[in-house]
């Protein structure tokens, strides 16, 4: 559900915007956040594995509609598909 939350946010990015948003100004804003084009940071060195969302990719994934449909599609990669989990996968 992760990865689909993240195409689902750069199509939003697109359809709002324009490819340059995507291609160019999206992945530098998480460069700048870390050392990768990733969406999340972490895990976090100690016990605790640390893993979140990096804070542009919170942001992006909040954008503001204008007057069509868009609204709609939105919530649900805020809501639940970019949602980081990491309990179930750690040992």
């Amino acid at each position: 559900m992760w990865s689909l939350g993240c195409v689902y946010l750069e199509f939003i990015i697109w359809y709002l915007e324009d490819t340059e948003a995507v291609h160019v100004d999206f992945p530098n804003d998480r460069i700048a956040e870390g050392y990768d084009q990733s969406f999340y940071h972490g895990p976090s060195p100690g016990p605790a594995h640390e893993v979140g969302i990096k804070p542009c990719v919170y942001e992006a994934s909040h954008v503001k509609c204008v007057g069509f449909d868009a609204c709609d599609f939105q919530r649900a990669p805020k809501s639940t598909l970019l949602n980081i989990d990491a309990a179930p996968s750690v040992d």
